[in-house]
């Protein structure tokens, strides 16, 4: 068998809308000829930028009853899923995350999670025993005591996999805290997009609160923190804890709600219009003074050392 023809494709085609791209993948070949491209990528064998797979080889991968309906089918995933290229085809951008998501389980499987509780803080009651739930597909971090949710994040079906809970709430957690990471810095963990921000004041039961609502331009994905939160990336605040011997880097986001509903941090709002913070920060009989504006960037670090002296007369 020979390889078929090149297609006539061009760059300069009006691209496919949503709704025709999804009718595309409505055919379990395609999606099996996604599944192999994707194979052939990951391959150890496979270096990035390989080949990618001839019209013969894809076609002798796939379970299809003759070539001129491999052609077809193949030819409707050319240049929205699939790239034809002068050494064979590969998955475009689209292909690729369309093929990574439903390796992941997102769209035929739901994850399985047994409740467990953990260490925090409620900021209404003050119930130190959170525990986490699985509501609606997301994890769910709420007050033992009160109900109250503190946190909520999606859960996959692959971060579920193979995890006990234990293993699951740290996963999500350093999930969390990349993604605050990034909208910290305008972008968005699910599209790349750019992210913008503005701060609210919080609502009962706990109004004395302010968040930071980070919201992208192009897909409409939201992450609400508190607005002390983004102090645990800042170096002078890393650093601070860890000359006291702690690693704030390894605190769960919902152990950092202690911190911001204590006396470990203050918070004080010293301005509305615009918004400006003054977090003192306290570990034994030292403070570190951090204040930041409405777009969250660090302003002032100020140490302050403070010790007992006892006077002894000679």
């Amino acid at each position: 068998m020979t390889d078929g023809p090149r297609s006539d494709a061009s760059e300069n085609r009006e691209r496919t809308t949503p709704e025709e791209a999804f009718s595309i993948l409505g055919n379990e070949l395609r999606v099996e000829i996604l599944h192999e491209l994707a194979t052939e990528a990951r391959s150890e064998e496979t270096v990035a930028g390989g080949p990618g797979l001839t019209f013969s080889q894809l076609y002798e991968r796939v379970d299809a009853t003759n070539s001129s309906r491999f052609s077809y089918h193949l030819q409707k995933l050319t240049d929205t899923f699939v790239r034809e290229t002068e050494t064979g085809y590969k998955l475009t951008y689209a292909g690729d995350k369309i093929v990574r998501t439903i390796l992941a389980g997102t769209y035929h499987e739901r994850p399985e999670f047994e409740p467990v509780e953990l260490d925090g803080m409620c900021p209404s009651c003050h119930e130190t025993t959170l525990r986490a739930t699985y509501e609606e597909e997301s994890l769910v971090v709420r007050c033992t005591a009160c109900e109250l949710q503190l946190l909520s994040f999606l859960l996959s079906p692959a971060q579920a996999r193979n995890r006990t809970p234990t293993e699951i709430m740290h996963s999500a957690n350093r999930y969390v805290r990349d993604e605050y990471s990034m909208a910290l810095d305008g972008v968005c963990s699910e599209c790349l997009g750019r992210m913008t921000n503005r701060i609210r004041p919080g609502r009962e039961p706990v109004p004395k609160t302010h968040l930071s609502v980070h919201s992208c331009e192009q897909c409409g994905y939201r992450v609400t923190a508190p607005v002390e939160l983004c102090l645990v990336y800042h170096p002078a605040v890393v650093a601070f804890y860890w000359e006291h011997g702690t690693d704030i880097r390894d605190e769960s986001f919902w152990k950092l709600f202690e911190y911001i509903n204590s006396d470990r941090w203050r918070t004080e709002c010293l301005s509305a219009d615009p918004y400006e913070f003054r977090v003192t920060m306290t570990v034994g009989d030292d403070e570190l003074r951090v204040e930041v504006d409405e777009t969250l960037s660090v302003t002032s670090v100020r140490a302050v050392e403070t010790r007992v002296i006892n006077d002894e007369t000679s």
